[in-house]
Parts: C-alpha cells; structure tokens; sequence
C-alpha cells in the first residue's frame, strides 16, 4: 500500500515536473527576443470594433536601451482616435513580460498594467492585471505576426460564462517608412 502511495506521489511529482518544462517552454526568453524582433518597426493598421465601427489606427515598436524595453505607441485614425504608449520589459528574476500602458483619450489618461501568459516567436498573450483599482473586466490582447509584413492584434474582454469575446482588431502591415 506504502508502495503504491509512493508510485503515485513520483508520478504525479513527474506530471508536475512535465507542466513546469511545458510553462517554460512557452515562456522561453529567447522566443520572447525573436517576438520582439519580428514586432519592430512601423505597422499601418485598419480594423473594427464587436460593434462594427471601422477604425485604424498605426503602431510602432522600438527596443531602447540595448532592447532591454521596448516603447509601442498606437495612434488612431479612424474610429478610435486615441493614442496608446507602453513600455515592455522582460523581468529576468521573474521570466516575465510586464506592459505598463497609457491611454490617452479626449477624456483623461488611464494607466494600466498587462503581464504576458505565454508567447512564442510569433504569438504574445497580454493579460490585464489590476493596478491602482479592480478591472473593468477580465481583458486581454492576443498579438500574431502571420508573416514578416502583417500583425493582428485582438482586444477580448471576459463576458461571463461565456468565455472571451472579441472587442475590437487591428489588421497591420508592416510600413515601409
């Protein structure tokens, strides 16, 4: 019976050990690098919302200081007319990316904070997190580079049971200026 006991504590000891390196892997800082590299530059975007207003909007991603951070700043143009600004960094002792985010709307400015949930070389996953007060919603924005020339980037907000709903999407080119 001990012996059993034994077997299945290894076991489940092993599983854990498995779901770790599989966390890690998703969240290999090198994979995080390449993301970074393939977001840089200037991406003219045209999107919409759930609610179906058209909008656009353009991005641009730079590394500063050795790419140690990264700044990305959103500008609309259309529809959404507000601009974003955020700092990325990788915190190295936690193996995580933190987005610390201005938005800056007619209205004010609202700060927010995103901490990544897995990434790969050509995907990144931002969740909300709470900053100075509860969130709204659960919210998060999905990134996907399809190839060297076009980004997508989803907003989804948590309705309920029901799981995430988009909110609204850019579709980038990469710009050539």
């Amino acid at each position: 019976m001990l012996k059993n006991i034994a077997l299945i504590i290894m076991g489940l000891t092993s599983l854990e050990a498995v779901a770790d390196d599989q966390t890690v892997n998703q969240r290999d800082p090198a994979k995080l690098a390449q993301f970074m590299n393939n977001l840089s530059g200037q991406w003219n975007c045209e999107g919409g919302t759930a609610g179906g207003t058209k909008t656009a909007a353009t991005i641009e991603f730079k590394g500063k200081h050795n790419n140690q951070v990264y700044t990305f700043t959103q500008v609309g143009t259309k529809g959404h007319t507000n601009t974003l600004e955020s700092v990325w960094a990788y915190d190295a002792p936690n193996q995580n990316l933190i987005v610390s985010r201005r938005y800056m709307s007619p209205t004010g400015v609202s700060t927010d904070m995103f901490e990544a949930e897995s990434w790969d070389a050509t995907t990144l996953l931002l969740n909300a997190r709470e900053l100075w007060s509860p969130l709204f919603a659960e919210h998060r924005f999905l990134f996907q580079i399809n190839s060297s020339e076009k980004l997508e980037v989803t907003w989804e907000v948590k309705r309920g049971e029901n799981g995430y709903k988009m909110g609204d999407y850019l579709s980038c080119k990469k710009s050539d200026t």
